[in-house]
């Protein structure tokens, strides 16, 4: 019995090392898949795996020349009715002193539309369709990245639970 106590004790002081050793200075991370989903929990954006599909798509795996040259990975532009953490526009598109900026813009963005009526993951899915694409297949390519990363969301999902104990 002793040693079955020991052991559940030193598998739960290990977890718990794991949690808080990943813990970082958001400014001084990279910019890494890992870290881009960490920000956008911490930050409380709504439906972070349909963002993330989101960022994945628009930025072309976080790889695209507005992400490089606006911190922007989500295509946004400068609004022109609500707040911004956007520094000025560049190439018609918001620019971002860092990456982190673009997602607090894209937080204010949802605060922004979430103002007059909360949505439903379903809906969400649906005005994004409709708001951020011409393309008709928007939704369905969202859902694509999601299926195609869902090993890793949950990963992070654990990761983020992990961090806020």
């Amino acid at each position: 019995m002793k040693k079955i106590t020991l052991i559940l004790l030193v598998i739960i002081m290990s977890g718990i090392f794991l949690c808080f050793s990943n813990t970082e200075n958001e400014k001084t991370k990279q910019f890494t898949k890992e870290n881009v989903y960490q920000s956008i929990k911490r930050t409380g954006i709504e439906f972070a795996d349909i963002v993330f599909a989101q960022i994945i798509l628009e930025s072309g795996e976080l790889k695209s020349k507005l992400t490089k040259t606006n911190n922007n990975f989500l295509g946004m532009k400068m609004p022109e009715k609500r707040e911004t953490t956007a520094v000025g526009e560049f190439h018609g598109y918001a620019q971002y002193a860092g990456w982190e900026d673009c997602i607090q813009d894209y937080l204010l963005y949802q605060n922004y539309i979430f103002r007059k009526k909360k949505m439903t993951r379903s809906q969400y899915l649906a005005f994004i369709g409709k708001k951020y694409s011409e393309c008709g297949a928007y939704k369905n390519r969202i859902l694509r990245v999601i299926k195609e990363n869902r090993r890793f969301i949950k990963t992070q999902d654990s990761l983020y639970i992990c961090s806020t104990l």
